[in-house]
């Protein structure tokens, strides 16, 4: 018994064919070189373009496109001619109309951040503050023992409390710190 093919394009599969069906199928171009082929009892499709002696080489190359001639560029169309008895009246840029819609036109500012910073701490060293953020040692109120750690905390707008426990002393100490 001869081979039987199949071929597949866009989810259609075509067949069965003999291999000399086959050919003519690319001969009339049924048949394309991006379309998959399959014998029965393979497991995998193949490309097409990838058996041998189906296509010939012409088949395979694309095809040359003729090269479009330059386009030509647009007639210039000279100065405007407004004709006289247009009633135009030019845009007065001192006008409230054209300033409100000069500055609704201009990009808006985000509204400024302001600043917070620390102003009292009890129970802490404030080693640093850049306006948003604190680093500070935690101190002990009754031994004055410090903590080796750093800490990093948002500077509060108001009163934050926070517990340090002592290992010196054995013991939980508040720490207040104040900002605005």
């Amino acid at each position: 018994m001869s081979d039987v093919w199949f071929f597949g394009r866009d989810g259609n599969t075509f067949g069965p064919f003999s291999a000399d069906q086959l050919k003519e199928q690319v001969s009339d171009g049924r048949l394309h070189p991006q379309d998959s082929v399959w014998k029965e009892g393979m497991t995998k499709r193949v490309l097409a373009a990838k058996v041998q002696h189906l296509f010939t080489a012409a088949q395979l190359s694309p095809p040359e496109v003729p090269a479009a001639p330059p386009a030509e560029p647009p007639p210039d169309p000279g100065p405007m001619d407004i004709p006289t008895e247009c009633n135009l009246i030019p845009l007065d840029p001192e006008t409230p109309e054209t300033r409100a819609a000069a500055e609704a036109a201009k990009p808006k500012k985000p509204p400024e951040v302001r600043k917070r910073r620390v102003i009292s701490v009890k129970g802490a060293i404030v080693l640093s503050q850049d306006g948003a953020m604190m680093r500070f040692k935690k101190k002990c109120g009754k031994c004055n023992h410090e903590d080796t750690s750093l800490t990093t905390l948002q500077i509060p707008s108001g009163t934050a409390r926070l517990n340090y426990y002592c290992p010196k002393c054995r013991k939980n100490h508040p720490i207040e710190i104040q900002g605005v």
